[in-house]
């Protein structure tokens, strides 16, 4: 495999009209055959004409036509023949491509994510920088009370505001909280 990850005899799409011409008499050699053949019997019907020949003119006539149908079914043979091979490899290359396509897809959306990651990292770190770090007052679940402290001002607490009265509600709070 070469470097852009297409083989050297996939190098059929970028050839010359004379390097075409020899691959294609190297797949399917009846052809320029049965052209040359038909072409020898359309000359001897021209030359047998000239002479003023007619039977031996209409017999080269039906010579090329007979040579002209069998050249034909030899394109035909070769189209299935080699169209089959010529069809694999195209989609064996297409799919190379299309691999290739993908990966670097894969990678431009790989460098857009840590880009993105690390403006995430940078804004995190700017608010970490700005905000003040808020912990909560006498330690955590279980605590006895958030009041904790002589200068705090009496609030009414909801249920749902206080972390020890629902534990008190199922049985599970402290038991010498209030």
């Amino acid at each position: 495999m070469s470097s852009s990850g297409i083989e050297q005899n996939s190098l059929r799409w970028t050839e010359g009209y004379k390097e075409k011409a020899i691959r294609k008499t190297k797949e399917n050699p009846w052809v320029p055959l049965g052209t040359l053949i038909t072409t020898g019997a359309l000359t001897m019907a021209a030359i047998r004409l000239r002479q003023g020949n007619s039977r031996k003119f209409q017999i080269w006539l039906r010579y090329r036509v007979a040579f002209q149908a069998l050249t034909i079914f030899a394109v035909l043979g070769g189209l299935y023949k080699y169209g089959q091979a010529n069809l694999e490899e195209n989609q064996r290359v297409m799919e190379q491509i299309n691999q290739q396509r993908a990966a670097r897809e894969m990678e431009r959306e790989r460098g857009e994510l840590e880009e993105r990651i690390r403006e995430a990292e940078r804004v995190m770190e700017e608010e970490k920088a700005v905000t003040p770090v808020r912990r909560p007052m006498g330690g955590g679940f279980g605590s006895e009370s958030v009041e904790s402290s002589s200068q705090a001002a009496p609030t009414s607490q909801s249920p749902s505001s206080s972390s020890s009265s629902w534990w008190n509600v199922f049985g599970w709070g402290s038991s010498n909280s209030k």
